[in-house]
């Protein structure tokens, strides 16, 4: 109780108070602290606070470097409202943003990015190298592409798809949906040049497919197919169905020489070809027809592994020297000539019909203008000569060797002279060259027999 009651210690008590009290005078205003100062508990400022010499904040989780400003935050840093940078966003490790984030400035990334979400792009994106989208990517505004560009998976194509350029497409090809037209090149017109793509002296084909084996043997049964079209009908609409409709189309052009078709096949051998198998063989082009069930086919239709129809919008609109022809087989003016052995061969074993031409008034024409007409059911009228192991007959029947007749019925050889008052006559040549008249008379007078003279049958 003595030091309460020592002069020291009042004085020593009121210097306390007086110190106190100029410092919560001090702090309610502007106050510099030019030395360290460490507080064990909260140290409230209610106005502006200026750091001048840089920021720590627990050893590295948060500064701030003296003149320069850099800040460097060790944790995760949460931001609720808007924030604005003026400068340079820069994240060396990953930058999440849990809401919407604008860029007005543009948005640099130096190496792999990626956007886990969705991400809207309202102008241009643009990227110098590679972007990748593991995910759905919607451009609504569409997608330029100025250098080449590669889908290494599916490319799904809702609208149209458009290249100004070359589009490549590898080895996993191409799939084209469900739409009624999957692909259209071109838009044609009748009357304007232009309208389709188009074809110059470097640039001949609109579609061009381009197929091999890579010289490796396939398996027996293993097809080769360049380009293929399946058509399947599941109900009959009383129209036409093509699997494929090639059209070649003129405008007013006088067309001379070679030839133009709707659908060209073609078959050529660049090396040694071997053709082994009979029945086997290549052609240019080739019609099968098969079915899986049993096709029943009313009169007067037909089942056709090859067809050839005309179908004109006007009539009579073939006019002029020429022939307008269902089937035409020639050798071509162009390249080496080598002879066909056979314009055409039908093998048809199984069938007692092996050809049928037509109605009751079609005609067969021969070289030289001969003709064979098919008059009924039971008869063949033929104009001009028929030669028999002869290419020049001298009359109507030349036969040249020997001929044997038969019939089931009493007459073999009926000889008839369709000229009133002539009887029918057989010449004879014997050996020395000499003719022979055989020929009979009026019955009248020469009843039950011939007449053999010297001389020609008049």
């Amino acid at each position: 109780m003595k030091l309460f009651k020592s002069k020291d210690f009042y004085s020593v008590a009121l210097a306390v108070v007086l110190s106190l009290a100029v410092v919560a005078i001090s702090a309610s205003a502007a106050t510099t602290i030019s030395t360290s100062i460490s507080t064990g508990g909260t140290l409230d400022v209610a106005g502006a606070t200026e750091l001048n010499g840089g920021l720590t904040m627990d050893t590295d989780k948060f500064t701030v470097a003296n003149t320069s400003g850099n800040t460097s935050i060790g944790g995760t840093l949460a931001v609720t409202g808007a924030s604005t940078l003026t400068g340079y966003l820069g994240a060396t490790s990953t930058a999440g943003f849990s809401s919407l984030a604008s860029f007005y400035g543009g948005f640099i990334s130096s190496a792999s990015s990626t956007v886990s979400g969705a991400l809207t792009a309202a102008g241009y994106l643009g990227a110098s190298s590679t972007a990748g989208f593991t995910g759905l990517s919607s451009l609504y505004g569409g997608f330029i592409s100025s250098a080449s560009s590669t889908v290494n998976s599916t490319l799904t194509v809702s609208g149209v798809f458009q290249a100004s350029s070359t589009a490549l497409f590898g080895s996993g090809g191409i799939v084209i949906g469900t739409t009624t037209r999957a692909i259209k090149i071109g838009d044609l017109s009748s009357t304007v040049p232009g309208s389709g793509v188009g074809l110059t002296d470097s640039v001949t084909k609109a579609v061009e497919v381009n197929a091999d084996d890579n010289d490796t043997a396939r398996s027996t049964g293993i097809q080769g197919i360049g380009v293929r079209s399946r058509l399947m009908i599941y109900a009959d609409n009383s129209t036409e169905d093509w699997a494929v409709d090639g059209l070649t189309k003129y405008s007013a052009v006088a067309k001379n020489q070679n030839i133009s078709a709707g659908v060209m096949g073609r078959w050529e051998s660049t090396g040694a070809t071997t053709l082994i198998g009979s029945g086997w063989g290549v052609a240019g082009v080739i019609g099968r027809i098969g079915t899986e069930a049993a096709v029943a086919i009313s009169d007067g239709a037909r089942a056709a592994a090859l067809m050839a129809f005309g179908n004109n919008a006007i009539g009579n609109a073939f006019t002029g020297a020429g022939k307008y022809v269902g089937l035409w087989v020639l050798q071509s003016s162009t390249a080496t000539m080598d002879p066909f052995d056979y314009g055409i061969e039908i093998q048809n074993d199984a069938a007692t019909v092996g050809v049928k031409i037509g109605t009751a008034t079609t005609d067969i024409e021969l070289q030289g203008g001969d003709t064979i007409r098919n008059l009924s059911a039971s008869s063949t009228a033929m104009s001009g000569r028929l030669g028999v192991a002869s290419s020049t007959p001298s009359k109507t029947l030349d036969v040249a060797g020997s001929a044997l007749l038969t019939s089931t019925g009493t007459t073999t050889v009926n000889v008839e002279a369709t000229t009133a008052g002539q009887g029918s006559c057989i010449q004879l040549t014997g050996t020395d060259g000499a003719n022979y008249a055989v020929y009979a008379t009026a019955s009248s007078t020469n009843t039950g027999h011939l007449v053999v003279e010297v001389g020609r049958c008049n």
